[in-house]
């Protein structure tokens, strides 16, 4: 049964929302790109909180797997627990420490050894299958 909720993402079987497939096509066609054109583009979700920003990138990444299968690699990270752990304020070193753990969880990715370089990342992703690219949200 469904019911209403003023908080957190609207989950489509649980909660009453207003789906809007028109906004959701035009983030995937953002992010992908068209073929004629080398690829798709980043764009900025903004607006105040509970207004469904969560629920926009969770549905495009949803939307992105379902057309594509497995054409991209799509995963989503988060920069906020870096913010709330124990990182010195202004420490590159701190902050380069936690992104391999962010993009293993964000891409389902496993590694024995963090890359050391951006080259190195570049290869992570190219072992991966990205046939079409990576989409990061």
């Amino acid at each position: 049964m469904r019911k209403f909720t003023s908080y957190g993402p609207a989950e489509p079987l649980a909660h009453y929302f207003v789906e809007r497939r028109d906004l959701v096509d035009q983030c995937v066609e953002q992010l992908v790109g068209r073929p004629e054109e080398k690829g798709g583009h980043y764009f900025t979700i903004w607006g105040p909180r509970q207004t469904g920003k969560t629920w926009m990138m969770r549905r495009a990444v949803e939307e992105i797997r379902a057309r594509y299968g497995d054409q991209y690699l799509v995963g989503t990270i988060t920069l906020q627990g870096i913010v709330e752990n124990d990182v010195d304020e202004g420490s590159l070193v701190g902050f380069l420490s936690q992104v391999p753990d962010l993009v293993w969880e964000g891409f389902d990715i496993k590694m024995d050894l963090a890359p050391q370089t951006p080259a190195e990342w570049l290869k992570v992703f190219a072992r991966y299958s990205c046939k079409g690219g990576c989409i990061a949200i």
